[in-house]
C-alpha cells in the first residue's frame, strides 16, 4: 500500500476516534449536568414516594417482575427487569441508574445514526448536544421510572439497523426487545416496513421486514399468553364519541403541547422536509415519523376522562415525543444542507457478519419466548380504571405478602377496623395499612376507609390471594343492624349462607381447593336484602391442615 494511502487511512481513523471520544464526552457531560439539575427531586424518591401513577406501577413491577400488575403497563416488562438487576440498593435506585446509563448510551447512538445518514461530524455533534436539552429527554430526567430511557436506546438501535448492510438480525433483536419494553414498538412496525422497502425495494424489503417483525409479534403474543385471564386494555370501545372527546382534549390543551413540539425542532423540521436531504429521509422514514408524532395525541383516546387535558398533556406529551425526536432533529439538520444524501446500495453481508447475525437471531428468539418461560401465571385482579398509584403499589405488595403467608401455613387475618389509611393525610410509608382487599360493594374508595367496612350494595367482594389451591379454613364474623341472610361465594362457587344480626358470632367454614386458583381470588358476600348494611368485622384464613397459632397473626 502506498505511503500516502497509509497516512490518509491513519488520519481518517484518528479523526473517527476523536469524534467518538468527543461525543462520549458530550453525552456524559450532558447527562451529568441534567442529573445535577434533577438531583434534589431524585433524592426525594423512594419506594413509598414516587412521581406520578406510572412510576408506582413500574416500581410494583420491578419488585415482583414475574407477576402481572395492571394493563397495559404490566406488559412493558424489560425496564422493570433491568431496574431490578441494576438496583443493589433497591429498585428505585435501579431505575435511576438505568436511566443515566441508557441516556449516556443514547447520545453516541444518535451521533452514529446521523453520521450514517451522511451528516458531517460537527453538525452531528451539535445535534447530539441539542438532543439532551429537548423536552422529551427532560421529561425522562424528570421521571426516570418510565420505559422511555430503554425505549429511546432501542429506537436508535433500530434506526441504525436500517442503515446496515444486513438489517435483519439487528432489526429482529431490537424489535423483540422493544416489544418487551413498550407496545409502541409494535405500532411502529408499518413504518419500519416502509423504510425497508424504500431502501431495498419491494421484494427484498418485504422479506427483511417479515423476518424482522416476526420475533416482535411473537413477543407481544407470548406476553399476553403468559398471564391468563381477560384484561381489557385501553378504552372499552373506540366509538365516534370517544374520538370526538379526544379531539376536544387535544384542541383544549393546545397551550400545553405546542411548546414541547416547537422546542423539539418541529419548525426547523418543516423547513428541512422541503430540502433534498429531508425529502429523501421522509420517503423512507416518513411513516415512522408520522406514527411517532401521532402517539401522544392518540393517547388522548386511551386516557379518556381520567385526567384533565392540561395535566395529561403537560405530563405525558413531552415524554411520548421521544419516539419522534431523532427523526425531527435529523430533519432539522437537513434544513441547513442543500446536498442530498448519497444512495449506495449496500453489499451482501460477509461470512463474519453472518456469524454475528446468528447470535442476534438467537437472542431475538430468546426474547420472544422469554415471557412463556420466565413469567408467573398468577392471575392478578383487574386494577384498571383507578388511576391511583398508592392503591396499585399497596395491592401488589400486600397481596403477594398475604399469599406467601398463607402458603407457609400461617394465619392470614383481615381486620378492616385495624387498617386505617387516608390518602393525602396518612404517610405513604404506612400504605400497608390500606384496605387494599376491599373491592366493589363497599362504597366509594373503600381502601381508604377509616371506620367500619360496611356493604353499600347488595353484593361486595373481598380479595383472597393464593399461590397454591389447597383446602382452607375460613373464620368470618359479620354483623348487621337487623337480622339478614348473607350468602358466600368463592369465585362463583357457593360456600354456604349465614344468618347474621347485631351480635353474630364468628362462623367457621371450609374453602375447598377446587374453588381456588393461583392468583387473586374473589370472595363475594351476597346480602338477601338491599341496604342491609352488612359489616365485615373479621376474616381469618389458614391452610386446613396447618396448626392454628396460639394467638396473633
Amino acid at each position: 500500500m502506498p505511503e500516502s494511502r497509509i497516512r490518509c487511512f491513519d488520519r481518517s481513523r484518528l479523526r473517527g476516534a476523536l469524534a467518538v471520544l468527543l461525543v462520549l464526552g458530550i453525552s456524559v457531560a450532558s447527562v451529568a449536568v441534567r442529573h445535577r439539575c434533577e438531583a434534589e427531586r431524585w433524592s426525594k424518591n423512594d419506594r413509598h414516594h414516587l412521581p406520578g401513577f406510572d412510576a408506582f406501577v413500574y416500581v410494583a413491577m420491578a419488585e415482583a417482575p414475574t407477576v402481572f400488575t395492571v394493563a397495559p403497563w404490566g406488559y412493558r416488562v424489560l425496564s422493570p427487569w433491568l431496574a431490578r438487576a441494576a438496583g443493589r440498593e433497591g429498585v428505585v435506585p435501579g431505575f435511576q441508574w438505568l436511566a443515566l446509563i441508557a441516556l449516556s448510551v443514547a447520545g453516541p447512538l444518535f451521533f452514529a445514526w446521523l453520521r450514517l445518514r451522511g451528516h458531517a461530524a460537527p453538525a452531528a455533534a451539535l445535534a447530539t448536544v441539542a438532543f439532551y436539552w429537548t423536552p422529551p429527554v427532560g421529561a425522562v430526567f424528570f421521571n426516570p421510572f418510565m420505559a422511555e430511557p430503554i425505549g429511546i436506546v432501542l429506537l436508535l438501535w433500530l434506526l441504525i439497523a436500517l442503515e446496515r448492510r444486513s438489517p435483519g438480525p439487528l432489526l429482529a433483536l431490537g424489535l423483540a426487545l422493544g416489544a418487551l419494553t413498550k407496545d409502541v414498538f409494535v405500532l411502529l412496525l408499518p413504518g419500519f416496513a416502509l423504510a425497508l422497502v424504500a431502501r431495498w425495494g419491494g421484494g427484498p424489503g418485504a422479506r427483511w421486514f417479515g423476518l424482522s417483525a416476526l420475533p416482535a409479534l411473537v413477543t407481544a403474543l407470548s406476553l399476553r399468553l403468559a398471564w391468563p385471564g381477560p384484561r381489557p386494555e385501553g378504552p372499552a370501545s373506540l366509538s365516534v364519541g370517544a374520538v370526538l372527546a379526544a379531539l376536544d382534549r387535544i384542541v383544549g390543551a393546545v397551550g400545553e403541547w405546542w411548546a414541547p413540539l416547537f422546542v423539539s425542532g418541529f419548525p426547523l423540521a418543516l423547513v428541512g422536509a422541503l430540502r433534498p436531504r429531508g425529502r429523501e429521509l421522509l420517503r423512507s422514514h416518513g411513516l415512522l415519523l408520522a406514527t411517532a408524532l401521532a402517539l401522544p395525541f392518540g393517547a388522548a383516546v386511551y386516557t379518556g376522562d381520567a385526567l384533565p387535558a392540561s395535566q395529561f398533556y403537560a405530563d405525558d406529551v413531552p415524554r411520548l415525543l421521544a419516539y419522534a425526536l431523532p427523526i425531527l432533529l435529523c430533519l432539522s439538520l437537513a434544513a441547513f444542507s442543500a446536498r442530498p444524501a448519497s444512495q449506495r446500495e449496500p453489499p451482501r453481508p460477509g461470512p463474519a457478519r453472518r456469524g454475528l447475525g446468528v447470535v442476534a437471531w438467537g437472542a431475538a428468539v430468546a426474547a420472544a419466548l422469554a415471557p412463556l418461560l420466565a413469567l408467573d401465571p398468577y392471575q392478578r385482579e383487574d386494577l384498571q380504571g383507578r388511576n391511583d398509584g398508592h392503591l396499585v403499589l399497596a395491592f401488589c405488595r400486600q397481596s403477594q405478602a398475604f399469599a406467601r403467608r398463607l402458603a407457609r401455613g400461617r394465619l392470614v387475618s383481615y381486620e378492616p377496623e385495624q387498617r386505617r389509611y387516608l390518602r393525602g393525610s396518612s404517610d405513604p410509608v404506612h400504605m400497608e395499612r390500606m384496605r387494599w382487599f376491599l373491592r366493589e360493594g363497599w362504597g366509594p374508595a373503600p381502601h381508604y376507609g377509616m371506620g367500619r367496612a360496611i356493604m353499600r350494595d347488595a353484593a361486595a367482594a373481598v380479595i383472597v390471594p393464593c399461590f397454591e389451591p389447597r383446602d382452607l379454613a375460613m373464620a368470618i364474623r359479620l354483623s348487621a343492624p337487623r337480622p339478614v341472610g348473607v350468602a358466600l361465594e368463592m369465585n362463583g362457587r357457593s360456600l354456604g349462607a349465614l344468618e347474621i344480626g347485631p351480635d353474630s358470632p364468628r362462623n367457621d367454614l371450609q374453602v375447598p381447593a377446587s374453588s381456588l386458583f393461583r392468583g387473586d381470588n374473589r370472595l363475594r358476600l351476597l346480602a338477601a336484602e338491599p341496604g342491609a348494611e352488612v359489616r365485615l368485622e373479621l376474616l381469618n384464613l389458614r391452610l386446613l391442615e396447618a396448626e392454628p397459632p396460639a394467638g396473633g397473626r
